[in-house]
């Protein structure tokens, strides 16, 4: 799976766990007793987390701010604006959360008109090639580049 894709995952999780989760019903009441909501699952107070702060703040021309952090320690930050050709957001923005090891989980990122980029030091790196390529590989390297110009001419 490309850097682009695991990163994207990972801030779908993330986003799903802090905006969807279900929220409590009013004056701690239950399914039972709260006629103006109908839950799709029965109310148990494990099934949320309080959402500890949530400021929002749209500006001019598009722009704008959030941030987000819940009980469990689950926080993101993002502002966006309008490029310059004003044809496409640049945003910018972090999320972060505690594995289950403990371990804090942070992740910041840039999308604009070069795509979305990721820095976390939980993405995996490409591994640097060990060392140069031989002469014998680059030699046959160009000797298929003529043989394949060869074909073409012949072809034509």
């Amino acid at each position: 799976m490309s850097n682009m894709k695991q990163a994207l995952l990972v801030f779908s999780v993330t986003l799903t766990a802090v905006m969807g989760l279900p929220k409590p019903f009013p004056s701690g009441g239950s399914a039972s007793n709260s006629p103006a909501i109908a839950p799709q699952f029965p109310y148990n107070p494990l099934n949320y987390v309080r959402t500890k702060t949530d400021e929002r703040v749209d500006g001019e021309r598009g722009a704008y701010t959030f941030d987000i952090e819940t009980e469990n320690g689950i926080s993101m930050s993002e502002a966006g604006q309008s490029d310059d050709s004003a044809e496409s957001i640049v945003k910018a923005g972090s999320y972060s959360f505690t594995l289950p090891d403990g371990n804090l989980f942070e992740l910041k990122y840039v999308a604009d008109k070069n795509g979305f980029q990721p820095e976390s030091s939980y993405l995996p790196v490409p591994v640097a090639f060990p060392h140069p390529i031989p002469q014998f590989v680059l030699d046959q390297i160009e000797k298929a580049a003529r043989e394949d110009a060869e074909a073409a001419r012949a072809n034509a």
